[in-house]
């Protein structure tokens, strides 16, 4: 006749879960923003209040630049289970003196079609294949074959020893 009353079986639940729930228990910063939002950005039009609105809250940073630019970083970041689970989200956007969203310099974790990347980031950020020069200045294919990058990525040519 050793059981354990109801009341403790009761608390012992009840502490059971507390003790999951604050295993689950987090840490967020920054304010989260969708991709859409992101998407939703038009260089040359989108200004700093515009930004913070779709957005929908302040950069965690702002870094006036020299030449009257300014870089604004949205980050997000979200970690569970004493970081065992960690997710983050950031977009990086330049505007130019004139307050009006010159490019988005950078992303993590924010998935763009690539034509909506490309107006994003301009068209003068995305690498494109170029032919390697022989030293007397021609231009020269790069090893005979196709090369291909994709967006984000520089080819570097490199001679065959």
């Amino acid at each position: 006749m050793n059981r354990p009353s109801h009341l403790i079986v009761k608390w012992r639940a009840a502490l059971l879960a507390c003790l999951a729930g604050s295993m689950l228990l987090g840490c967020a910063t920054g304010q989260h923003f969708s991709t859409d939002a992101v998407a939703g950005l038009q260089p040359g039009k989108t200004t700093m209040v515009d930004a913070v609105q779709v957005l929908q809250g302040m950069p965690q940073q702002v870094l006036p630049q020299s030449d009257g630019s300014t870089i604004a970083l949205w980050a997000y970041k979200i970690s569970l289970v004493t970081d065992a689970i960690y997710y983050r989200r950031e977009a990086m956007l330049q505007f130019g003196p004139d307050g009006r969203l010159a490019r988005v310099l950078d992303t993590t974790n924010v998935p763009l079609t690539d034509a909506t990347r490309r107006k994003l980031l301009g068209a003068a950020s995305i690498p494109t294949e170029t032919a390697a020069t022989d030293g007397s200045g021609a231009q020269t294919p790069a090893s005979g074959a196709a090369m291909t990058t994709s967006p984000g990525t520089t080819a570097i040519p490199v001679s065959a020893p």
